[in-house]
C-alpha cells in the first residue's frame, strides 16, 4: 500500500481504485458501464484494467487506475495469514530477546506492505489507494457479508487506512417496500458507525447508470481529501487537533485587527483569496444563523458582537465536513500550504536573506537579521492580544494559547525542549532563562555549583517563564539573531504575513492597533529600539558567563556580590556545551525632543530600548593545533561569512580575561588577530576576579592597558569598579556608535 499511506494532493500522480465484493453483485458491469457509457448484459468475469486521463476537475494531473477482482477474498485471506504469521514471528523474536511478549504497535497496513515484497497475492491488492464494495441490493445476504466478511478482512489488511465506497448495485431491480427501506437505511447506519473507513454507502443501476459516476467521483475524492487522520477525529465525532491548529493560525491571518473576531470584511478577504469568489451581506448573516445552530455554549460562543470566533470558523470547516463535502476543507487547507498531513510547508523565500541592500555599510553590518517592521507591529498586536490580564505581562496560559497553533510540542521556539531541535544546525543556541547556561563549570564560582541543587536537576527545569513586553520582543529579537531565517519561518507558523497582498489582504496595517497596544503595554510612546549583538569571547574560566549572567540580572550592586548561590546560575558538564549560547537584556531609556506648537514650545518624552543580545563563544584549545586551526576558521566564517561579499553575525565583541591569568589575555589577544578585521569594534573587559590593585601592581592589567593604548582603544572595563547599571549604559553608548 504505498499509495494508501498520506501523500499531499500536489505530489500525487495517480490513483488506484479496486473494485470488491461477492460473485455475481455487478462489479464487471459497473466498470464497463462506467468507461462504454452503456450497459452490456455480456461482460467478461473480470475486467482488465483501465486508466482513466486526468481530469482538471478532479486532481489536477492525475491518473485514475481501476482494477476489478475475481475472488478478491481470496488475495485478503493469504495477505492476513501472511500478516499473522509475521505478527507472530514478531512476538516470538520479541520474546526471545527481550523476555517478554509485547505488542509492536505495528498496524495491518504497515505489514502487508512487508510481506508483499515476499509474497505474490494476486487480485491486485496491492498498491491500492480506495476500495469500492459492491453488493447486490436484490440479495440481502451480499449486504450481511459486507459486515461478517468483508468489512473485517479489509480492516486487517490495511489498517482502517484505506478509505471503501460501499455501492448498492442493481437499483434498477430493487421493489422495496417502505418498511424494508428503512430497516436498509439503519442497517447501512450502523455499518457506517462500526466500520469507520467506510466513507460512503451509494445505490447505483449499472444498467441505467444511475449514480455510477458518483461512486468512481467518490472514491477518487477519498484519497484525494482523506477525513482521517489529520482531518477529522471520527471517534469524538469533532475537528481532529491539527486541523483545529491549522484553522486557527488561518484566522489569525485574517484578523487583521487582533481582535480575535473575524468581521465580514476581513472574511471577504478569506473567502476571496481562498475561491475567488466575493462574499455576499446575506452569505454573512446567512452562516451566522447556520452556525448558531451548532453552537456549544459551554465551550464558546461562535458569534460575538456580530462577527465569528475561532470556534465558529471551525464551525464552518466542521459543516462542510458533516455534508462529507470534504473538497471544500481541503482545497483552503492546501492552498494555505497545508499537505495530507497537515504538516505546513514553510515557503523557501523566508529562508533567504530579506531586503538585501548592498550599500558598504548594510554589507557590514547584516541588517538581515533585524525584524521588520510588518514583524515588530505582528508580535505586538498578537502580545496585547493574548495578555488575558490586560497587566503588561504574559502568562504561561498566555503564552501557551499563542504558540497553540503549532503542532507537537506547542512552546515557544526559545523554549529548550523545541530550541535544541530547531536550532541544532546553528551556529549557537537561544538561552530562555533567566541566567544564562554556562559552557564550562569552572566559568562559575563554585559555591554555586554547592548550592545544593544537583547539575542534573538544573538542566531538566524548563518552566515557561511570565514575559513582560520587552521581554517577549527580546526573545524575538534574540532568536533571530541566531537564525534570522527560522525566526520568520516561525512567525510563519504563528499567521504573519510579511506581504499581505499574496493573500488577499492590501490593507495589513496594524500600526496603529500596534500604537495602541505599546501605550498600554508601557504606559507612553514607545518610539524606537534597536539591538546590538555582542559576542563574548574568552578563555574557559575567564568569567564570561559569570559576567553575562550578571548583566542579565535585576541587581546593580557590585558584581561581586551578584555571585550568591540563590542567584541560581546553571552549569552544564563541559561534554555537553559545544555550542555557543545566546542570551540578551534590555535597557530603558528616554529621550527629550523639543518641539514647538502655537509659538508654545513643549517637551516630548519618548521611550527607547536598547536590546544587548549576548553570544557566548565556547572556549577554544589552543593547545591543539589541529583542532584550534579548525575552530578558529569556524569561528573567523561564522563573524564574516565565507565570501567577502558575506555580511557579519556581530556588531561587538567583547573580549573577557582575568587579570590574575596573563594566559587569558594571552588568548583573546590570538583569537583577535586571527578571526577579527581592522573594522569590527571590539572592548576588553577584566572580569571580577582579580583583588581590586591598580594597573601598576598587576601585571595583567597593565599588559592589557599597554595592549589598548597600542591598538587605539579605550582601556579594559573593570567589573570590580563598575556597577551593572554603568556597565549596560557604556554598552549601549558603544552599539550606538557601532550602529
Amino acid at each position: 500500500m504505498a499509495n494508501a499511506t498520506n501523500r499531499g494532493n500536489r505530489s500525487r500522480s495517480s490513483i488506484k481504485i479496486l473494485l470488491l465484493g461477492d460473485g455475481g453483485v455487478g462489479k464487471s458491469s459497473i466498470i464497463s458501464t462506467f468507461v462504454s457509457r452503456h450497459f452490456s448484459s455480456v461482460v467478461p468475469g473480470k475486467m482488465t484494467k483501465v486508466r482513466l486521463p486526468p481530469d482538471p476537475t478532479i486532481g489536477g494531473f492525475i491518473i485514475t487506475t481501476i482494477m476489478d477482482s475475481q475472488d478478491g477474498d481470496g488475495a485478503l485471506i493469504s495477505a492476513a495469514e501472511a500478516i499473522d504469521s509475521t505478527c507472530d514471528a514478531d512476538a516470538v523474536s520479541e520474546m526471545g530477546s527481550t523476555g517478554t511478549s509485547t505488542d509492536s504497535g505495528v498496524g495491518g497496513g504497515y505489514l502487508l506492505d512487508r510481506v508483499e515484497r515476499s509474497v505474490n497475492f494476486g487480485g491486485g491488492i496491492d498498491h491500492v489507494d480506495s476500495i469500492i464494495l459492491v453488493y447486490d441490493l436484490g440479495r440481502i445476504e451480499t449486504f450481511d457479508r459486507l459486515e461478517s466478511h468483508w468489512l473485517p478482512l479489509i480492516e486487517r489488511c490495511y489498517n482502517s487506512k484505506l478509505p471503501v465506497i460501499i455501492a448498492g448495485n442493481k437499483l434498477d431491480l430493487l421493489h422495496h417496500t417502505s418498511n424494508e427501506l428503512n430497516r436498509s437505511h439503519r442497517q447501512v447506519i450502523a455499518l457506517l458507525q462500526r466500520f469507520k473507513f467506510v466513507r460512503q454507502c451509494i445505490k447505483c443501476s449499472a444498467q441505467n447508470l444511475r449514480n455510477v459516476d458518483e461512486i468512481f467521483l467518490k472514491a477518487r475524492q477519498s484519497v484525494l481529501y482523506p477525513i482521517t487522520p489529520a482531518l477529522y477525529d471520527l471517534e469524538k465525532c469533532c475537528l481532529a487537533d491539527n486541523c483545529k491548529r491549522s484553522i486557527t493560525r488561518i484566522f489569525r491571518m485574517y484578523d487583521v485587527d487582533n481582535d480575535g473576531l473575524l468581521s465580514s470584511i476581513e472574511l471577504n478577504a478569506f473567502q476571496k483569496y481562498a475561491f475567488n469568489v466575493q462574499l455576499k451581506e446575506g452569505d454573512f448573516k446567512g452562516w451566522q444563523k447556520l452556525i448558531s445552530r451548532h453552537e456549544d455554549r459551554e465551550v464558546e460562543a461562535v458569534v460575538r458582537d456580530g462577527k465569528f470566533t475561532v470556534a465558529g470558523f471551525m464551525a464552518i470547516f466542521d459543516i462542510f465536513i458533516c455534508q462529507n463535502r470534504l473538497d471544500v476543507p481541503w482545497k483552503i487547507l492546501r492552498q494555505f500550504g497545508y499537505d495530507d498531513d497537515l504538516k505546513l510547508h514553510i515557503p523557501r523565500s523566508l529562508y533567504k536573506p530579506q531586503n538585501l541592500q548592498h550599500t558598504d555599510k548594510d554589507i557590514l553590518r547584516n541588517n538581515d537579521w533585524n525584524l521588520s517592521a510588518s514583524a515588530r507591529n505582528f508580535l505586538t498586536a498578537i502580545f496585547h492580544q493574548f495578555n488575558s490580564a490586560e497587566d503588561g505581562t504574559l502568562s504561561k496560559d498566555d503564552i501557551l494559547k499563542i504558540f497553540w497553533v503549532i503542532p507537537g510540542a506547542s512552546l515557544p521556539p526559545w523554549h529548550p525542549k523545541r530550541a535544541k531541535e530547531l536550532f541544532k544546525r546553528s551556529f549557537s543556541l537561544p538561552v530562555s532563562s533567566k541566567n544564562l547556561v554556562s559552557d564550562v563549570a569552572s566559568d562559575v564560582n563554585p559555591s554555586i555549583l554547592n548550592s545544593g541543587e544537583s547539575v542534573e536537576n538544573c538542566k531538566l527545569k524548563s518552566p515557561i517563564e511570565p514575559l513582560a513586553f520587552s521581554d517577549w520582543m527580546g526573545h524575538w529579537h534574540m532568536i533571530s539573531a541566531v537564525s534570522p531565517s527560522l525566526t520568520r519561518a516561525e512567525m510563519y507558523r504563528l499567521g504573519h504575513i510579511e506581504n499581505p497582498s499574496t493573500i488577499g489582504l492590501f490593507r495589513h496595517d496594524n500600526s496603529s492597533a500596534s500604537t495602541q497596544a505599546r501605550q498600554r503595554i508601557t504606559g507612553s510612546n514607545l518610539s524606537s529600539s534597536t539591538e546590538t549583538r555582542l559576542w563574548v569571547i574568552g578563555k574557559r574560566g575567564s568569567g564570561k558567563t559569570t559576567l553575562i549572567n550578571y548583566l542579565r540580572s535585576t541587581n546593580d550592586d557590585n558584581i561581586s556580590e551578584d555571585l550568591s548561590p540563590d542567584r541560581g546560575i546553571l552549569t552544564l558538564p563541559e561534554s555537553l556545551s559545544k555550542k555557543a549560547a545566546t542570551s540578551f537584556t534590555s535597557v530603558r531609556t528616554k529621550s527629550f525632543t523639543a518641539s514647538s506648537k502655537g509659538g508654545i514650545e513643549e517637551t516630548e518624552t519618548m521611550n527607547h530600548i536598547s536590546y544587548l543580545i549576548f553570544t557566548e563563544i565556547p572556549g577554544i584549545d589552543l593547545c591543539n593545533l589541529e583542532q584550534k586551526d579548525r575552530d578558529m576558521s569556524e569561528l573567523k566564517s561564522q563573524m564574516f561569512g565565507t565570501h567577502r561579499s558575506n555580511r557579519t553575525s556581530c556588531d561587538l565583541v567583547m573580549f573577557v580575561f582575568d587579570p590574575a591569568d596573563t594566559s587569558s589575555l594571552s588568548y583573546v589577544k590570538e583569537i583577535e588577530n586571527v578571526v577579527l578585521d581592522d573594522n569590527m569594534p571590539r572592548v576588553f573587559v577584566a572580569s571580577a576576579s582579580y583583588d581590586g590593585s591598580t594597573s601598576l601592581e598587576n601585571a595583567g592589567l597593565e599588559m592589557s592597558h599597554q595592549y589598548c593604548e597600542s591598538i587605539d582603544l579605550e582601556p579594559p572595563i573593570l567589573l570590580k569598579e563598575w556597577t551593572r547599571s554603568k556597565v549596560l549604559d557604556y554598552f549601549v553608548i558603544l552599539s550606538e556608535e557601532v550602529l
